[in-house]
């Protein structure tokens, strides 16, 4: 890739919006050259909203064909996702695509054996994984300095949109909000492969999910037992449980501004009471 990474984004929306506005605040040398939405006084709106100087797009083929990109930013509904990410790699564009990138195996593997053929660099918006607070996390997970990590557990409850309950559109809870719970469970578990799955939910009358309380059992007895409900608005909170301490992020842990630990200091052959 260039020093300096040229982006075009596909799709105009709020998400998109804030993606651009990010890219400010970055280190590296980022700059968007062109937009594109489903019509092309959108993406002029788009461009000036933001307040970039880029080439506005009415069709999404018309960036592609751009060669001052070298790399899009996929923000569409996410049943658009898997069309336009082959798309970007056949025009031999890297390719950043909100999560979640696609919705099942077969869809990954389209995209891996794609990328792989066009040797091109491919990424899910994962943004949780970026913020310092879950870095902070990994580094203390990893150094041992509260022991072994044992059972992580979070809830996330949402009065989510109707258009949000649509499986034909690649639309759910488990996709939107259930996502992050997983995610941030196999994050802490260093993407270790559970040994066991176990969920219990209630779906609506299309057979989408609504809500959805699942346990991930992993070697050794360490598990997570994570919740989230996409019809209404519950306790929201993460925790994570050492041998010798916790550690709690509340309300929004998936884009955190720091969390609490908690060092437990016990003498030797003595237990705290309860």
């Amino acid at each position: 890739m260039p020093s300096e990474l040229r982006w075009g984004i596909i799709g105009c929306g709020v998400i998109s919006h804030d993606f651009v506005l990010s890219l400010r605040n970055s280190d590296k040398s980022h700059r968007v050259v062109a937009a594109a939405a489903s019509s092309l006084e959108r993406a002029q709106e788009f461009v000036k909203n933001v307040g970039i100087d880029a080439k506005a797009y009415g069709d999404y083929s018309e960036l592609l064909k751009d060669e001052n990109v070298d790399i899009v930013y996929i923000g569409l509904l996410n049943s658009g996702h898997l069309e336009w990410i082959l798309k970007s790699l056949d025009a031999n564009k890297h390719v950043m695509s909100e999560k979640p990138m696609v919705v099942n195996t077969n869809q990954i593997k389209q995209i891996m054996d794609k990328a792989k053929e066009k040797n091109k660099f491919v990424m899910e918006a994962f943004w949780s994984r970026f913020f310092p607070a879950w870095r902070k996390i990994r580094e203390i997970i990893e150094s041992k300095e509260l022991g072994e990590l044992k059972v992580v557990g979070m809830n996330f409850g949402e009065n989510l949109v109707e258009n949000r309950f649509h499986l034909h559109k690649n639309e759910s809870p488990i996709i939107d909000i259930g996502y992050y719970v997983v995610g941030l469970a196999m994050y802490a578990f260093s993407e270790e492969k559970p040994e066991q799955v176990e969920i219990a939910c209630d779906k609506n009358s299309e057979g989408c999910d609504i809500w959805g309380n699942i346990t991930l059992k992993f070697k050794g007895g360490r598990h997570a037992l994570l919740y989230y409900n996409g019809s209404m608005r519950a306790s929201t909170y993460a925790y994570l449980a050492f041998e010798n301490g916790l550690i709690e992020i509340p309300y929004f842990f998936w884009c955190p501004e720091g969390f609490v630990k908690i060092k437990e200091e016990v003498e030797e052959g003595k237990k705290r009471g309860v």
